[in-house]
């Protein structure tokens, strides 16, 4: 069984749609797995279709790309991210109910919450950790953030490790930290980034 120590302290969330086309999800992977040997970094792995090859297809590629040694997490069937060999797979709160019924034999299985009523439910999941969102405004969409004393009070409730997501960068990782977090996890805090490997050393630094 995973300890705090065996977990990342940053998750980078690979969502494919939010690069818009194919070639730049690649090329941010490829400098995303520059940083696979280091057991810091997580890799979450977000595609969304409707089509079930292209899902698969897509989800191997980014698999094959970041390498054996990154720990690698699907976004989606705890089931499927076994057989395709992820390290881990990460349940949307709109999928909880439905993918936890799935078994798998993962060594990291994590859960999207966003108040405390959420966490109490999952917490009933066989869960390895729950990322916790938005701590702040995320740049990218419309939605407010509970700020970090919400945050506080999620992570006194949280049973296992919390990564808090939602608008985090470099300069406000330690303060989640502060409030019990034990990691972060970040999306267009890397992909929105001009230079994504400049983005994750950033990151990475925060934990040092």
């Amino acid at each position: 069984m995973l300890t705090c120590e065996d977990l990342p302290r940053l998750i980078v969330v690979a969502d494919y749609g939010y690069c818009g086309e194919k070639e730049t999800w690649l090329s941010i992977l490829h400098q995303i797995a520059e940083f696979s040997q280091d057991k810091r970094l997580g890799v979450q792995v977000r595609i969304q279709t409707n089509e079930e090859f292209e899902y698969v297809s897509l989800a191997q590629e980014a698999l094959d790309i970041l390498g054996p040694n990154c720990r690698t997490i699907l976004n989606g069937s705890p089931r499927q991210a076994d057989n395709l060999g992820y390290w881990g797979a990460h349940l949307p709160q709109r999928h909880i109910k439905t993918l936890a019924r799935q078994s798998a034999k993962l060594s990291f299985l994590s859960a999207a919450v966003h108040n405390r009523s959420e966490l109490i439910h999952a917490q009933h999941l066989p869960i390895t950790a729950v990322v916790c969102s938005p701590v702040f405004d995320p740049s990218w969409k419309a939605t407010a953030g509970f700020g970090l004393e919400g945050l506080r009070t999620l992570c006194d409730s949280s049973s296992v490790p919390v990564f808090a997501l939602g608008g985090i960068t470099p300069t406000n990782c330690s303060s989640c930290m502060d409030k019990g977090a034990h990691g972060v996890a970040t999306l267009s805090g890397v992909l929105g980034s001009s230079s994504p490997r400049s983005a994750i050393k950033k990151f990475l630094s925060a934990f040092t």
